[in-house]
Protein backbone atom coordinates (compact mmCIF):
# COMPACT_ATOMS: atom_id res chain seq x y z
CA UNK A 1 0.00 0.00 0.00
CA UNK A 2 1.38 3.56 -0.65
CA UNK A 3 3.00 5.33 1.69
CA UNK A 4 4.64 8.82 2.06
CA UNK A 5 7.55 9.80 0.23
CA UNK A 6 6.55 7.36 -2.75
CA UNK A 7 7.34 4.56 -0.39
CA UNK A 8 5.54 0.89 -0.42
CA UNK A 9 4.73 0.04 3.29
CA UNK A 10 3.34 -3.78 3.41
CA UNK A 11 2.29 -4.10 7.35
CA UNK A 12 4.10 -7.89 7.33
CA UNK A 13 1.86 -8.55 10.84
CA UNK A 14 -1.04 -6.53 11.36
CA UNK A 15 -2.40 -6.29 14.72
CA UNK A 16 -4.63 -3.84 16.37
CA UNK A 17 -2.89 -3.46 19.49
CA UNK A 18 0.72 -3.53 18.17
CA UNK A 19 0.97 0.36 17.28
CA UNK A 20 -0.08 1.00 21.04
CA UNK A 21 2.59 -1.46 22.33
CA UNK A 22 5.19 0.40 20.24
CA UNK A 23 4.08 3.86 21.43
CA UNK A 24 4.12 2.57 25.20
CA UNK A 25 7.64 0.84 24.77
CA UNK A 26 8.71 4.48 23.43
CA UNK A 27 7.34 6.01 26.91
CA UNK A 28 8.89 3.40 29.17
CA UNK A 29 12.37 3.01 27.93
CA UNK A 30 13.89 4.73 24.71
CA UNK A 31 16.52 1.92 24.64
CA UNK A 32 13.91 -0.90 24.79
CA UNK A 33 12.10 0.11 21.86
CA UNK A 34 15.63 1.00 19.71
CA UNK A 35 16.32 -2.93 20.65
CA UNK A 36 12.48 -4.13 19.83
CA UNK A 37 12.91 -2.15 16.54
CA UNK A 38 16.15 -3.89 16.07
CA UNK A 39 14.15 -7.22 16.58
CA UNK A 40 11.79 -6.19 14.41
CA UNK A 41 13.90 -5.30 11.27
CA UNK A 42 16.04 -8.42 11.25
CA UNK A 43 12.54 -10.00 11.00
CA UNK A 44 11.13 -8.25 8.55
CA UNK A 45 14.60 -9.16 6.71
CA UNK A 46 14.11 -12.64 6.06
CA UNK A 47 10.87 -11.19 4.11
CA UNK A 48 12.76 -8.72 2.33
CA UNK A 49 15.77 -10.97 1.22
CA UNK A 50 13.11 -13.14 0.02
CA UNK A 51 11.55 -10.81 -1.98
CA UNK A 52 15.43 -9.57 -3.24
CA UNK A 53 15.49 -13.18 -4.10
CA UNK A 54 12.25 -12.99 -5.99
CA UNK A 55 13.13 -10.11 -7.96
CA UNK A 56 16.86 -10.80 -9.03
CA UNK A 57 15.61 -14.35 -10.48
CA UNK A 58 12.96 -13.07 -12.36
CA UNK A 59 15.58 -10.39 -14.45
CA UNK A 60 14.72 -7.51 -16.23
CA UNK A 61 13.47 -4.11 -14.75
CA UNK A 62 12.77 -6.42 -11.28
CA UNK A 63 15.79 -7.48 -11.05
CA UNK A 64 17.57 -3.82 -11.44
CA UNK A 65 15.46 -2.67 -8.63
CA UNK A 66 15.48 -5.19 -6.47
CA UNK A 67 18.36 -3.58 -3.82
CA UNK A 68 14.87 -0.92 -3.23
CA UNK A 69 13.17 -3.53 -0.98
CA UNK A 70 14.46 -2.97 2.28
CA UNK A 71 13.41 -3.98 6.06
CA UNK A 72 12.01 -0.95 8.15
CA UNK A 73 13.55 -0.35 11.63
CA UNK A 74 10.42 -0.03 13.70
CA UNK A 75 9.50 -0.61 17.46
CA UNK A 76 6.01 -0.29 16.34
CA UNK A 77 5.50 -2.81 13.50
CA UNK A 78 7.37 -5.10 10.82
CA UNK A 79 7.44 -3.81 7.39
CA UNK A 80 9.13 -3.90 4.12
CA UNK A 81 9.26 -1.38 1.71
CA UNK A 82 9.87 -0.45 -1.51
CA UNK A 83 11.61 3.02 -2.54
CA UNK A 84 11.51 4.83 -5.75
CA UNK A 85 14.82 6.66 -5.40
CA UNK A 86 17.21 8.14 -7.86
CA UNK A 87 19.12 5.28 -7.83
CA UNK A 88 15.85 2.91 -8.33
CA UNK A 89 13.51 5.43 -9.93
CA UNK A 90 11.82 2.45 -11.72
CA UNK A 91 11.41 0.59 -8.75
CA UNK A 92 7.62 0.92 -7.64
CA UNK A 93 6.86 0.11 -11.93
CA UNK A 94 8.73 -2.56 -11.34
CA UNK A 95 6.83 -4.03 -8.52
CA UNK A 96 3.32 -3.11 -8.77
CA UNK A 97 3.34 -2.42 -12.58
CA UNK A 98 2.00 0.05 -14.87
CA UNK A 99 -1.43 0.41 -17.04
CA UNK A 100 0.67 3.11 -19.47
CA UNK A 101 4.27 2.46 -19.68
CA UNK A 102 5.32 -1.00 -21.82
CA UNK A 103 8.71 -1.51 -20.11
CA UNK A 104 6.30 -2.73 -16.71
CA UNK A 105 4.29 -5.75 -16.19
CA UNK A 106 0.75 -5.42 -15.77
CA UNK A 107 -0.56 -2.86 -13.01
CA UNK A 108 -1.73 -5.19 -10.13
CA UNK A 109 -2.98 -2.72 -8.40
CA UNK A 110 -2.83 -1.55 -4.61
CA UNK A 111 -5.54 -3.10 -2.99
CA UNK A 112 -4.08 -6.39 -1.66
CA UNK A 113 -4.16 -8.30 1.35
CA UNK A 114 -0.64 -9.39 2.75
CA UNK A 115 0.12 -13.25 2.70
CA UNK A 116 -3.46 -14.04 1.95
CA UNK A 117 -2.30 -14.21 -2.45
CA UNK A 118 0.20 -13.65 -4.73
CA UNK A 119 -1.74 -11.34 -6.10
CA UNK A 120 -0.17 -8.47 -4.82
CA UNK A 121 3.41 -6.76 -5.80
CA UNK A 122 5.71 -8.61 -7.86
CA UNK A 123 8.30 -10.41 -6.79
CA UNK A 124 7.09 -8.93 -2.89
CA UNK A 125 3.37 -10.72 -2.54
CA UNK A 126 4.90 -14.27 -3.23
CA UNK A 127 7.77 -13.68 -0.50
CA UNK A 128 5.49 -12.91 1.39
CA UNK A 129 2.98 -15.74 0.95
CA UNK A 130 5.96 -17.92 1.38
CA UNK A 131 7.82 -16.57 4.09
CA UNK A 132 5.35 -15.17 6.89
CA UNK A 133 3.66 -18.10 8.83
CA UNK A 134 7.42 -19.17 8.81
CA UNK A 135 8.97 -15.76 10.19
CA UNK A 136 5.71 -15.09 12.82
CA UNK A 137 6.29 -18.01 14.40
CA UNK A 138 10.15 -17.70 14.50
CA UNK A 139 9.21 -14.12 15.54
CA UNK A 140 6.54 -14.80 18.40
CA UNK A 141 9.21 -16.97 19.94
CA UNK A 142 12.00 -13.75 19.62
CA UNK A 143 9.86 -11.98 20.81
CA UNK A 144 8.66 -13.93 24.29
CA UNK A 145 12.95 -14.18 24.80
CA UNK A 146 13.49 -10.35 24.17
CA UNK A 147 11.47 -10.13 27.20
CA UNK A 148 11.94 -12.53 29.09
CA UNK A 149 15.30 -11.65 28.60
CA UNK A 150 14.49 -8.10 29.32
CA UNK A 151 12.52 -8.79 32.50
CA UNK A 152 14.14 -11.43 34.08
CA UNK A 153 14.57 -9.42 37.30
CA UNK A 154 11.16 -8.93 37.56
CA UNK A 155 9.46 -12.18 37.30
CA UNK A 156 9.92 -11.72 32.92
CA UNK A 157 9.62 -15.65 33.06
CA UNK A 158 5.64 -15.45 33.14
CA UNK A 159 5.91 -13.71 30.09
CA UNK A 160 6.28 -17.09 28.09
CA UNK A 161 4.50 -19.01 30.62
CA UNK A 162 1.62 -16.13 29.40
CA UNK A 163 2.43 -16.83 25.70
CA UNK A 164 2.18 -20.39 25.83
CA UNK A 165 -0.95 -20.55 27.87
CA UNK A 166 0.55 -21.92 30.69
CA UNK A 167 -0.77 -19.18 33.26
Amino acid sequence: MPGEGGHLRVNVREDPGLAAFGKQLRRADKVLAADFAELNEEHANRIASAARANAGSDGGVEAKAAAAIKAVKSASELAITITSTTAHPYALGAFYGAKRYKQFADWVGNQWEPGASDDGPYAVAPAITAEAPKMLEAYGAATVDFFNERFADAGGGTVGARARGVI
